[in-house]
């Protein structure tokens, strides 16, 4: 699963059913050029102070892009705003899960796509479990 999320006008016409706008254009395309399950954002979506789940982070991109998302969804944080005991415990769960992944896939390109998201998660989870970094607002 990936997200492209962009910020701007569209057009709505709701008898036809039909949304036409640029950021409809600019959304399809970050996550087009994704090479991961995860979420990028246009350099249209606003910028919302410090939302932590916002970060200027390199993710996988497919070959040739050279055009790269403005930010990431960092869906990795949100796992330590509980317990410690709970974000370990949905961390395995979701390490197991893609590990599986990476062992079961069909093709190379999507064993790829799962290596570069456990990647990702594993460098979230390194700065999450650094030093005084859990159950604190640093992001």
């Amino acid at each position: 699963m990936r997200a492209g999320l962009a910020f701007g006008e569209v057009v709505i016409n709701t008898k036809k059913q039909i949304v036409v706008g640029q950021p409809i254009v600019d959304a399809y395309y970050v996550e087009s050029i994704q090479e991961w399950a995860g979420g990028a954002f246009h350099q249209s979506f606003p910028y919302i102070g410090s939302n932590s789940a916002l970060h200027d982070m390199d993710i996988p991109l497919k070959d040739g892009v050279t055009e790269r998302p403005d930010r990431v969804l960092d869906w990795v944080s949100p796992l330590y705003w509980g317990t410690r005991e709970q974000a370990t415990e949905d961390i395995d769960k979701i390490r197991s899960f893609l590990g599986g992944a990476v062992s079961n896939s069909e093709t190379e390109v999507i064993r790829r796509k799962y290596v570069n998201t456990l990647e990702f998660l594993n460098t979230r989870v390194s700065y999450w479990e650094g030093p005084k970094r859990f159950g604190s607002n640093i992001s």
